[in-house]
């Protein structure tokens, strides 16, 4: 989950395919995030693997969606910008289950520094 903190929080660049970036990720309960996805998505075979690929469908996906949801273009001006903040959180739902949830939370303003060559995807 860190990886993927640090990764959301570099500047977008459209000519790198790296957009949904420039976003700051406020994780309200991490420990719990953490235990619900090594409880549910680990698996002893594939080690590490299991739960980055957890991460990736779990968190990842759901803050690409979420972040494109709202947005009608994306641009590197967009960097100029506050941070978009999203919240993260693992939440009770419909029969005592639980998800996580992201969501946007307003904006975030942070001091940047330039990363080259990174992406967004964990890896496998």
């Amino acid at each position: 989950m860190r990886k993927l903190f640090n990764e959301t929080g570099k500047p977008i660049c459209i000519k790198q395919n790296h957009l949904a970036r420039h976003i700051y990720l406020n994780f309200l309960n991490d420990g719990q995030i953490a235990t619900y996805i090594a409880d549910k998505y680990f698996f002893p075979e594939l080690g590490a693997r299991s739960l980055a690929k957890a991460v990736n469908t779990q968190i990842c996906h759901k803050l690409t969606a979420a972040f494109l949801e709202q947005r009608d273009e994306i641009t590197d001006e967009m960097n100029d910008k506050p941070f978009d903040r999203y919240d993260v959180r693992l939440q009770e739902v419909k029969g005592g289950f639980k998800e996580i949830i992201i969501k946007l939370d307003g904006v975030q303003k942070i001091q940047t520094r330039p990363v080259e060559n990174s992406s967004m995807v964990l890896d496998n």
